[in-house]
């Protein structure tokens, strides 16, 4: 697969022979088949920011910076908890007085009303003829198949990082897809958006990896 220059669609970079042999997929879903989460969070931090004197990347580091510190620690905390509790250290430094579960329900709530991109039914369904495919999410269980199920995206198998009690990169996540597929490793791709949780996080079990950046992204750079 080669670079695809239609506008407003994402581009893949893979060299084509790296395809021959995949019989598996695995995919990340926000970000990557789901539009919402946490692409769309700067318009609920940025005036919160604006208002301790921060600019949008500045605010952004910091939430990544105490959000992944909840999520990353011992003992695993699930995806909606690690939020609630994220909002309210973060609003402690910053000395905000606002009700942080206010913010987190709002962060939550962009989970919950993501949509699938519009290609995403289509090609899932032509993949499935040909490979047998997973998501392997950080997300919490019911979140995800709740919004599996409003946009209509049956997939196989869902790994969520509450069922394997860890967060991508973590192994354990990539080690059950790869058991639920029932394939070597070498012959699983797994397609992402973050180069940390997804790229590294399966190539270092030997699998495939596609990075896919959507147009308007936010998080890593391009």
């Amino acid at each position: 697969m080669g670079f695809n220059p239609t506008v407003g669609m994402p581009r893949i970079g893979v060299v084509e022979e790296n395809l021959r042999g995949f019989r598996g997929l695995t995919v990340d879903a926000f970000g990557t088949l789901l539009d919402g989460g946490p692409d769309h969070l700067p318009q609920i931090l940025e005036p919160l920011a604006r208002e301790q004197g921060l600019d949008r990347v500045a605010a952004m580091d910091a939430w990544e910076d105490v959000l992944r510190g909840h999520l990353d620690n011992p003992p695993f905390v699930p995806f909606e908890e690690a939020h609630r509790r994220a909002f309210a250290e973060l609003f402690r430094r910053w000395d905000v007085t606002s009700d942080p579960q206010v913010y987190a329900q709002e962060v939550l709530s962009l989970y919950r009303g993501a949509r699938a991109y519009p290609e995403v039914s289509a090609v899932l369904d032509d993949l499935t003829r040909e490979v047998v495919i997973a998501i392997v999410s950080n997300v919490d269980t019911a979140l995800l198949l709740e919004v599996l199920q409003r946009n209509e995206l049956f997939i196989p198998y869902v790994i969520t990082s509450e069922e394997e009690m860890g967060y991508k990169p973590a192994a354990a996540l990539y080690e059950r897809a790869i058991r639920h597929l029932g394939l070597p490793a070498k012959h699983i791709l797994h397609v992402g958006d973050s180069v940390v949780e997804d790229v590294r996080g399966a190539a270092a079990l030997g699998m495939g990896t596609a990075w896919m950046r959507r147009e308007n992204a936010g998080g890593e750079p391009g």
